[in-house]
């Protein structure tokens, strides 16, 4: 699972938990600019509708249809994409499981409110310079599977292959 925290005077004010992503997203009508920080260095400012953070089980969801990467079960990653970008600047970014990602909403955002979505179920509306949003990777809870690697692998290849009508 994706674990998301979100933090306003580095005080935690909610709690959001996704198998598939979290999306956060513009409120408005107006793109949202986010800084992206990964393990606490700044990587980049994003101006988009939003970014989708999912795991390897949600690449094959709404990443796949903003062109990110499939990323084949068992390898534990978290993917950064971008919903609609601002330019062509910004590139997926793959994440191991132990990649501390924050987002902030970034100074240079024209419009300062924003939602924060986990699996299209939960949302929390954030309007907040000072917010911060974490996410990581929770093994508290990760599904257990008595199938081999292989049985997966297949299984996922021909789950993928009629998705995507591969031959």
């Amino acid at each position: 699972k994706i674990n998301c925290q979100i933090f306003s005077d580095d005080l935690l004010q909610s709690e959001l938990n996704a198998i598939n992503e979290i999306q956060i997203c513009r409120e408005s009508l107006y793109s949202v600019s986010l800084d992206v920080y990964i393990n606490d260095i700044f990587i980049t400012t994003i101006n988009s509708d939003g970014l989708i953070i999912c795991s390897n089980i949600g690449s094959s969801a709404y990443n796949c249809s903003v062109n990110g990467p499939l990323i084949i079960p068992g390898n534990d990653c978290i993917i950064i994409n971008s919903i609609a970008p601002f330019g062509i600047n910004f590139r997926p970014i793959i994440c191991t499981y132990n990649d501390k990602i924050k987002i902030r909403l970034s100074s240079k955002s024209n419009y300062k409110i924003f939602n924060v979505v986990s699996d299209s179920n939960k949302k929390e509306t954030v309007s907040d310079l000072k917010t911060e949003i974490v996410l990581s990777l929770n093994y508290k809870n990760q599904f257990k599977t008595i199938k081999t690697s292989k049985d997966v692998l297949e299984e996922w290849k021909s789950k993928i292959s009629k998705i995507l009508k591969w031959d």
